[in-house]
């Protein structure tokens, strides 16, 4: 089977709402879950440049091994950042819509 490959328009940022995101990229890709998963992670290459708090903080804040402050920098990572991918397609009246990914 032929995979058909499709344009996406990626946006992340480090917040909670779409007012905290920014037009990162527009590449094609063969699936939405790659557009996601790709949104996904140049959100989180957006935190990693600026933390709450890095990994060394939350060892000596929280008294926890090196492995635990990583699942710690994971979870405060996901709770800081909103990403999607954007996909336009045309619909049944030959209109162009938008699709979007999260």
């Amino acid at each position: 089977m032929e995979v058909k490959s499709k344009e996406y328009e990626i946006y992340a940022g480090i917040g909670s709402t779409d007012d905290d995101v920014e037009f990162i990229d527009r590449i094609v890709l063969d699936s939405d879950i790659e557009a996601r998963d790709y949104a996904e992670m140049c959100a989180f290459g957006l935190y990693n440049f600026n933390p709450k708090r890095d990994i060394f903080e939350i060892m000596n804040e929280e008294n926890v091994s090196e492995e635990e402050a990583l699942e710690i920098f994971k979870r405060e990572a996901m709770e800081s950042v909103v990403f999607f991918a954007l996909e336009y397609e045309i619909d049944s009246n030959g209109r162009k819509v938008m699709v979007r990914h999260y």
